[in-house]
C-alpha cells in the first residue's frame, strides 16, 4: 500500500521570492494608480511651467530688442552731437531720462558736450544728475561725479565739493589721479598758480601717473 506523498513546503528562499514579486506587484499598482491621480495636477504644472518659460524668453527677447534700438540711437544721436546739436541732444536728453546704463551712456554724451561747449553749468547739472542716481553702480557714479567736479572747478568749488575731491584722493581709487586734475584746476581758478605748479611738478615725478594725465599736466605745465 503506497503512502500519500505530503506536499512539499516552499522553501524560505521560495518565500522571499514570492513576497518580493508580491510587493514589487504592488509597488507597480501604487505607481499606476498614483500617475492616474495626479496626472492631470502633474501636466497643469507642465504648462504653467512652460507658459512662464515662454514668457521669460519672450521678455528677455523684447528687452534685448529694445536695449539694442536704445544703443542704436545714442549711437546715431552721438554722431551728429557736434553738427547737429538740435537734432541730437532732444533724442539724447530722452534716452537720459530712464534709469539704465544707456541713460548713464546718453547723460554723459550731454554733459561732455556742454561741456566742450563751455557750458559749464550744463554740463555740471547732467554730471550731478547721473551721480545722484541709484539705479546705477558706484563706479559708474564715482565717474560722473569727476566729471562733474571738473566742470564746477572752472569758477570754484564749494566746501562741500572740496571735500569731495580729498576723498577721491585719499582713496588711492581709479579715479584718484582725475581727483588731483580737479585739484588742480580749482587751485587755478582759484589764484593759487604757484601752488597749482608745484602739485603739477609732484605729480609728474611719480611713476604711477598715466599716460592721459601725464599728458594733459605737461601742456597745463607749459601753459602756465
Amino acid at each position: 500500500m503506497s503512502r500519500k506523498k505530503t506536499p512539499e513546503q516552499p522553501s524560505e528562499d521560495q518565500n522571499d521570492f514570492l513576497f518580493a514579486e508580491l510587493n514589487e506587484e504592488m509597488r507597480q499598482d501604487q505607481v499606476i494608480q498614483f500617475v492616474k491621480r495626479y496626472l492631470p495636477f502633474i501636466i497643469a504644472g507642465i504648462v504653467v511651467f512652460a507658459l512662464a518659460a515662454a514668457g521669460y524668453l519672450a521678455w528677455d527677447a523684447y528687452q534685448q530688442s529694445q536695449n539694442k534700438a536704445k544703443a542704436g540711437l545714442i549711437a546715431e544721436a552721438q554722431a551728429v552731437l557736434d553738427t547737429n546739436p538740435d537734432e541730437a541732444i532732444p533724442a539724447l536728453e530722452q534716452q537720459a531720462e530712464g534709469s539704465d546704463f544707456y541713460a548713464f551712456d546718453a547723460g554723459m554724451a550731454l554733459g561732455k558736450h556742454y561741456l566742450a561747449q563751455g557750458d559749464d553749468a550744463k554740463a555740471a547739472q547732467w554730471f550731478d544728475k547721473i551721480a545722484s542716481s541709484t539705479s546705477l553702480s558706484a563706479p559708474y557714479r564715482d565717474l560722473a561725479r569727476i566729471y562733474g567736479l571738473m566742470a564746477s572747478a572752472s569758477t570754484g568749488l564749494s566746501a562741500e565739493q572740496n571735500q569731495q575731491v580729498a576723498d577721491f584722493i585719499a582713496s588711492e581709487g581709479p579715479y584718484q589721479q582725475l581727483a588731483e586734475e580737479v585739484q588742480i584746476v580749482d587751485m587755478i581758478t582759484s589764484g593759487k598758480v604757484d601752488e597749482a605748479k608745484t602739485k603739477i611738478e609732484a605729480i609728474l615725478e611719480r611713476e604711477d601717473v598715466s599716460f592721459g594725465v601725464r599728458q594733459r599736466l605737461t601742456q597745463l605745465q607749459d601753459t602756465l
